[in-house]
């Protein structure tokens, strides 16, 4: 049985089209006994896709999510209660706190180090222009077959509200997604800090199918489901390995997920279309940078889709602060001015950017005022 479920996660894994995802499945896809509500709410599906206001900030709320499971873990191996007083108060204080990232400022490190920290952190694009799948990768915490449940398979249980650092606080960041796919894998191992010794799936490979099913019968909408043999507990299997990780270009699934998690976003609708169509390097990785202006853990953008591109490296997003601080291609009229203001008794900082004519498209669209919160942009103004 074990070596039957790690040969259905590879398949899952390596499956570039839902039907080839589907298939793997076999009999599992038709069997409703096998399919249980995320949040163990049949109506879910309402909330979920009312969460999702664009394909690039759903995905972008991922990335936010990673930025928290590596800090919380960076707490745990020192043991540092996350919610308790020697816990980091931000952000910015975390990165600094552990990653020696001064003032938890990325300007502030050099590439090669940006990248050692991106490593953590990855999106893979796979498939087709057409047909691209999204794969996102991290060495985090992980979860295990019991663990799981709560986190990526939960809705609204606020899980990080105690936790002042983090930024994805309500357990949405899972789901928000499926305005834009409606088939999702995910494949888990926990780190042993963060075990919980009661556990029996603790040290095991977990992963769910997760998918966005039509309404039937009497329900109103769609409904949000994972696939597992109990609803408390995850598909499951003890390995030596499972090497499902990517590494620099051109490698693919050739490293050992030692813990963190692997989700893979089936035919993932980006838009616009020069986004979806585009190298992920360039085009989607400054969207991205956007969406995420002062993102605290880098992310290693890979291109793994077989395109006709000069360039295939493996690029850093660094989000849009510190590629406007660093102003490498020199596009701004003068440097940087940082203030603060008062607003109802609360604090508000502020940075500001000039760009020099025609030389802002590759940074943003229309925007002019971005409002953030912990780094991540809540919305925008023209």
């Amino acid at each position: 049985m074990k070596n039957m479920l790690k040969e259905l996660c590879m398949q899952l894994v390596k499956a570039e089209t839902k039907q080839e995802a589907i298939k793997a499945v076999g009999n599992y896809w038709d069997s409703p006994d096998y399919w249980h509500p995320v949040g163990d709410n049949p109506g879910n599906g309402s909330t979920a896709l009312n969460q999702a206001a664009s394909a690039d900030r759903s995905l972008a709320e991922k990335f936010t999510n990673i930025d928290d499971e590596i800090f919380i873990l960076e707490c745990l191996k020192r043991g540092i209660d996350p919610k308790g007083p020697e816990a980091p108060k931000s952000p910015k204080e975390a990165l600094e706190m552990f990653f020696k990232v001064r003032n938890g400022d990325l300007s502030n490190i050099s590439g090669r180090e940006k990248t050692k920290l991106a490593n953590r952190s990855k999106l893979i694009a796979t498939g087709t222009k057409e047909h691209t799948n999204y794969i996102i990768q991290d060495k985090a915490t992980g979860q295990s077959a019991k663990s799981a449940i709560h986190t990526f398979l939960a809705l609204n249980s606020g899980n990080k509200n105690e936790i002042p650092f983090t930024k994805g606080q309500h357990t949405m960041g899972s789901t928000a997604v499926f305005g834009y796919t409606d088939l999702q894998l995910i494949v888990s191992k926990q780190h042993k800090e963060t075990v919980d010794e009661n556990d029996e799936t603790a040290d095991n490979y977990c992963f769910a199918l997760v998918r966005l099913r039509d309404p039937q019968g009497n329900e109103e909408n769609a409904v949000l489901e994972y696939l597992s043999p109990d609803k408390n507990k995850l598909f499951n299997f003890s390995s030596s390995s499972l090497n499902i990780m990517t590494g620099e270009y051109p490698n693919l699934y050739n490293e050992n997920l030692e813990h963190g998690s692997f989700i893979k976003l089936y035919d993932y609708k980006m838009t616009p279309k020069r986004i979806k169509e585009g190298i992920i390097t360039t085009k989607l990785n400054f969207r991205m940078s956007l969406m995420i202006p002062e993102i605290s853990i880098p992310v290693r953008f890979c291109e793994r889709r077989n395109m006709k591109i000069k360039d295939h490296r493996d690029h850093n997003m660094t989000g849009l602060k510190t590629r406007l601080v660093e102003d490498k291609a020199n596009n701004l009229e003068f440097d940087p001015m940082y203030g603060s203001m008062i607003i109802d008794d609360e604090k508000i900082n502020y940075s500001i950017f000039v760009f020099k004519k025609d030389s802002s498209s590759s940074y943003k669209k229309n925007e002019s005022l971005i409002m953030t919160v912990k780094g991540q942009n809540m919305g925008s103004l023209d």
